[in-house]
């Protein structure tokens, strides 16, 4: 059986599913992405690759249309030939050429799958209505979270046709890592105060609400509470932070640490870390955190959330009001004590493996495109 999937790049995070269906014995995929960065998302190596699997890979152009909608290159052109019966797309609405796609495929009697959000509960009237006419689209739906599915099978989507298959990071490549982290010695002691630290990692953006996170971490600093905060990774609102909590800097209560690729290294980062805190939305950070077993903080209004933080509960986690300042502090706080209670760092690396796994994705997704032949 084969399925076409058509996506927007190859990034490194994906490298772990891809590699699952790129080795797939009962479906055959065919991937068709872009091999130029978007959204300033790290592609990953092909070097690990065997030709069979390239083989399965082709390219598609991404055109970016006023700087928000994105036409790609050649997909209408390969649904119309394709004699593949499932068309898999990424269920992102201003991906133009995928309405297109979608309902030629659908004339066409395929099975048309969208690999996305779907609705995240925040959108207002106008945004949800353009959504759910372009979710409608698809016969079939593959969502990263429960939040989504529950959302639309309210706007009247038949829950037999949408399928939450969760989201993952290359886990078998972090586990090892981490478990070879144990033997290295590791302090910060020459860019922070004390190794007693919080950690945030992702884009610097206004959406990750960044600021709430630097006036917690000033209160800390006034009140001689001793809490340090390292910053992994670069944007917009980077020069912003940094002159803004210029005092922080200088007292090596904060230390920026740039963008981290080197997966060892980020290991070394968010293992050691006390709580990795993220003020605004997360994703796949909460993911990544708890792969190396430390506990998360972020706030607790699941409309405003990415679905990957339906993987937090009491046992790995501690959330906070959105928005509220003094309950972000009560939440580090309290946070900071978790790694000290027995066997808590396990329940965190647990949650991850119960779900959250290519192998897992892959046994979702292969048992339901089987079921369509």
């Amino acid at each position: 059986m084969e399925v076409i999937y058509f996506t927007n790049v190859f990034s490194h995070y994906r490298y772990g599913i891809w590699r699952m269906f790129l080795g797939n014995k009962k479906i055959n995929f065919k991937i068709y992405y872009s091999n130029k960065e978007i959204n300033g998302i790290q592609q990953t190596s092909l070097n690990k690759l065997q030709p069979s699997q390239l083989n399965k890979l082709g390219h598609i152009k991404n055109i970016s249309l006023f700087g928000k909608v994105i036409w790609q290159v050649g997909v209408i052109t390969k649904v119309i030939r394709s004699r593949s019966k499932v068309f898999i797309f990424l269920g992102e609405m201003n991906i133009f050429s995928t309405w297109i796609s979608a309902i030629i495929a659908r004339i066409r009697r395929k099975d048309v799958i969208f690999w996305g959000h779907g609705l995240y509960g925040n959108e207002n009237f106008i945004k949800s209505f353009f959504r759910m006419t372009f979710l409608r689209l698809a016969g079939h739906h593959f969502l990263y979270g429960e939040h989504a599915k529950n959302l639309m099978i309210r706007k009247g989507i038949n829950k037999n046709r949408i399928h939450v298959i969760y989201n993952s990071l290359d886990h078998d490549k972090l586990t090892d890592i981490y478990r070879d982290s144990h033997n290295k010695k590791f302090n910060l002691f020459n860019v922070l105060k004390s190794s007693n630290y919080v950690i945030f990692s992702g884009r610097l953006t206004k959406t990750k609400n960044l600021s709430l996170l630097f006036d917690a971490m000033n209160h800390f600093y006034k009140n001689k509470v001793e809490i340090n905060l390292i910053v992994v990774g670069e944007g917009p609102e980077k020069n912003n932070l940094m002159k803004k909590y210029n005092n922080l800097i200088t007292s090596k209560i904060v230390y920026f640490a740039g963008e981290i690729y080197n997966e060892k290294k980020l290991c070394d980062y968010i293992r050691n870390a006390k709580l990795f805190v993220s003020p605004g939305n997360i994703g796949l950070a909460s993911i990544h955190s708890l792969t190396y077993g430390t506990p998360v903080c972020t706030h607790n209004d699941i409309n405003y959330q990415m679905p990957e933080a339906e993987i937090l509960n009491k046992k790995n986690s501690v959330l906070f009001t959105r928005n509220d300042l003094e309950s972000l502090i009560d939440a580090i706080e309290r946070g900071i004590l978790l790694k000290n209670k027995e066997g808590f760092t396990d329940k965190c690396i647990k949650s991850v493996s119960e779900k959250y796994t290519p192998k897992g994705q892959n046994k979702i997704i292969t048992s339901y495109l089987v079921s369509l032949k």
